[in-house]
């Protein structure tokens, strides 16, 4: 019978030959990018900005560049200083020490108080126990996001009386402080994933030496891509949180490459009784190593970038982050699995050795256990589907949002802020609905149009969500809106509820909602101002925005595109997994298993933390929706994710194959030889990936859950029932390829079964 390791080796052996040559090189190269890659991963904070929620095009962005054009005294963004105290002469006399240490701050507009004419009673509480100061930010995320630095820092030089306190607080703020928190998840995830990664990479290679190299390959990997990150700054700027996710993503997938790659290596050397390795052996291990695990390195890789790169077609900036970032360390990830990783084992290779050499026989329980599902494919494929359709059901009545995650801010100044003002002054007093109504083309309001939209922001106080509106038209003008330049507040209108006082072509009104900036209350608000707005007068345009109009526009745009980027994904993983593996039943049933898995655990994801069903286990509150970047972002990674082990499984089944020429019995064999490998490798990502859950920040807790459940039902009900039952069923036609000389794979003449590595360039 043909043997596998006697094929043509190909770029297999040439690089095999090339890494044991330059093995010191190679791995001085690697560890000076671990110490460039460390220091820089210190200062990559300086490189990053805060998350960019907004949609290109939607009618919140279309909203806030007009408020910025029109309305310049407004900015980009209104934060506020939440005054506070017991006293209220103590919160006047704090009031009156913090307007003058912010107005002149660089990147702050015409700063508002309680002092300021039409805005004084909305800015001071009833009990006159809060106030609160507004400043407008200009410029871009990263200017609003420097601006909000010097503000903080002014505010600690403020002599405050005694018993009061001064929070920033507000969008920018607001993300600041989630980023900090995630920052600290981050560090207690990587610890504890790291932990119970370096325990089980013990238990499963039963070496340090082994379990060392593996911990350092994943290391390489991140380290690289923090270098990648801050030299794309200049051009592509990522936020924190994509950085968090990303780097998690990478330790898993970095860990799992280096687990497969250490693995087989050790697998084709000789025993420690053989004495001496010699380097011929070190090359013919390297090269077989190469041959199979470094292939579905490169596979497995290549498609989860793939998927990660289709989010791209989401025009938003947040959509972006994740997908560079995370593609890019699974990139680092790959290049250091088969760079640097090699290198270190041919360094390594004599201390690497098993007790005894691999002796190709299959393990007992676990070819047992294949040959047990074989003999019943019907009694245990069909329980099995039908157990990830049933945990997918719950998908279907997914609604997205976007949480803010205001509990997990209550200790620091931002979310204390907020917290104080929505108690003093209700609801969403910190981010309030900017409604613009304008003329449609370039010129001033007529008297008509001005009398509808008169009528349209009276509608809108007496809506249900609302808690207080607040226009131009709040003001008694006797002699109507045209009067209002001869009045007392016709400066301080101008620039703020009226683009242009003497010829007004926009008009501003402002919504405070009666819940908190990303309640679905408020989302559902948002859409009932557009709804109407659209009847309010022939030649006028209505726009809606701010931060609640921003989420909602989020979540309607990842719903609107779901389905697009799934397609996507598919089709592009189709076709790579075809022209790669030189077959049409293995990619096909790939597909459709990855895509039921994938959204079984958005199902599950859904069921817990949209439904409440985790809550008392996984300590948090359910806001009554998903993260709305979460379904995308994870059926990306999580389809890439599925596979490797779907490679490193079908890598296996084919050597065998071409041993024995049965098809079942490959099955078999190949299921035993690799599972052990594939269950140690799942439970690695699913402790890193599930570290994830022990979070504050409700999104990490989301998506940290929703990938460690797909790892568990991937190495359970997948590898272990329905791969095994659909490879068995098909049995040769799983080889079969219309497209070229090759036909169904025959076991009486194995050689027509294709050589996927001969495909991919190693």
């Amino acid at each position: 019978m043909h043997n596998p390791d006697d094929e043509r080796p190909g770029l297999a052996l040439t690089w095999a030959r090339q890494c044991y040559r330059l093995r010191w090189p190679l791995a001085t190269l690697w560890l000076l990018i671990l110490v460039v890659g460390g220091i820089q991963f210190d200062r990559l904070e300086n490189h990053l900005r805060l998350p960019d929620y907004s949609i290109s095009g939607s009618d919140s962005e279309r909203t806030a560049t007009l408020l910025a054009e029109r309305f310049p005294r407004l900015g980009a963004e209104q934060v506020a200083v939440v005054v506070t105290g017991d006293d209220p002469g103590a919160v006047a006399a704090a009031t009156r020490a913090v307007t003058p240490a912010v107005r002149d701050l660089e990147g702050v507009g015409e700063v508002v108080d309680p002092t300021t004419p039409m805005a004084g009673t909305e800015l001071l509480a009833d009990d006159r126990r809060t106030a609160m100061v507004l400043l407008p930010l200009h410029g871009s995320v990263s200017d609003r996001d420097a601006t909000t630095d010097r503000i903080e820092n002014a505010l600690r030089t403020v002599d405050l009386p005694p018993g009061t306190a001064a929070d920033l607080t507000g969008e920018t703020p607001l993300n600041k402080a989630l980023a900090d928190v995630e920052r600290r998840d981050q560090l207690r995830a990587e610890i504890v994933g790291l932990t119970l990664a370096l325990v089980l990479l013990l238990w499963g290679l039963r070496s340090v030496l082994a379990t060392a190299l593996a911990i350092c390959a994943a290391g390489l990997g991140v380290t690289l891509s923090s270098i990648g990150i801050a030299a794309l700054s200049g051009v592509a700027e990522t936020s924190q949180f994509a950085l968090v996710v990303a780097t998690i993503i990478g330790l898993a997938v970095g860990v799992d490459y280096a687990l497969f790659m250490v693995s087989r290596f050790r697998e084709q050397l000789p025993g420690r009784t053989a004495g001496p390795v010699t380097r011929d052996q070190v090359i013919a291990a390297l090269s077989t190593c190469m041959r199979t695990s470094g292939h579905t390195v490169i596979v497995s890789g290549v498609i989860v970038m793939v998927s990660l790169c289709s989010i791209l077609i989401i025009d938003g900036p947040v959509f972006r982050d994740i997908a560079i970032a995370a593609a890019l360390v699974v990139l680092c990830a790959m290049l250091a699995a088969v760079t640097g990783l090699p290198a270190l084992l041919a360094i390594s290779a004599s201390r690497l050795r098993l007790r005894a050499p691999a002796t190709g026989e299959p393990d007992g329980r676990w070819y047992r256990w294949v040959a047990f599902v074989q003999r019943r494919p019907v009694v245990l494929g069909v329980p099995a589907a039908a157990l990830l359709v049933a945990l997918a059901l719950p998908a279907a009545g997914m609604r997205l949002g976007l949480d803010l995650g205001i509990p997990t801010l209550a200790s620091t100044p931002a979310g204390a802020g907020y917290a104080s003002a929505a108690q003093a002054f209700g609801g969403s007093a910190v981010a309030p609905i900017y409604v613009t109504a304008c003329a449609e083309v370039e010129r001033p309001l007529t008297g008509d149009e001005i009398t509808a939209i008169q009528g349209y922001f009276a509608r809108t106080g007496p809506m249900d969500e609302v808690l207080s509106a607040a226009s131009v038209f709040d003001t008694p003008m006797p002699g109507g809106l045209g009067g209002l330049p001869d009045t007392p507040l016709g400066a301080a209108a101008d620039g703020v509820l009226v683009d242009d006082v003497r010829a007004p072509r926009c008009l501003l009104g402002m919504v405070q909602s009666a819940h908190a900036v990303d309640a679905p209350q408020t989302v559902e608000l948002v859409e009932k101002l557009r709804d109407s707005g659209q009847l309010a007068a022939p030649g006028v345009v209505v726009g809606v925005g701010g931060m609640a109009a921003q989420y909602t526009d989020i979540a309607s745009e990842t719903g609107r595109m779901f389905l697009a980027v799934v397609l996507l994904v598919l089709a592009l993983s189709l076709i790579y997994l075809v022209v790669t593996l030189r077959s049409v039943v293995i990619p096909v049933k790939a597909i459709v298993l990855n895509a039921l898995a994938t959204a079984a655990s958005l199902g599950a994801t859904v069921a817990v933390f949209q439904h409440g069903y985790g809550e008392s286990v996984l300590r948090f509150d359910s806001v009554g929706t998903i993260q709305a970047f979460l379904p995308v972002a994870m059926f990306a990674v999580l389809f890439g994710l599925s596979m490797d082990y779907e490679v490193f499984m079908v890598q296996r089944v084919r050597e065998e194959y071409l041993r024995c020429g049965d098809n079942r019995e490959a099955v078999r064999r190949a299921m035993a030889a690799v599972a052990p490998q594939i269950t140690i490798a799942g439970l690695i990502m699913i402790a890193v990936f599930g570290s994830l859950v022990v979070a504050d920040v409700l999104e990490l807790k989301q998506i940290g859950f929703g990938l460690a459940v797909a790892i568990a039902i991937d190495i359970t009900v997948m590898r272990l029932i329905l791969v095994p039952v659909l490879m068995s069923v098909a049995d040769s036609w799983n080889w079969w390829f219309p497209f070229g000389k090759r036909k169904r794979g025959n076991p009486a003449n194995p050689h027509l079964v294709p050589d996927v590595t001969d495909s991919v360039a190693v």
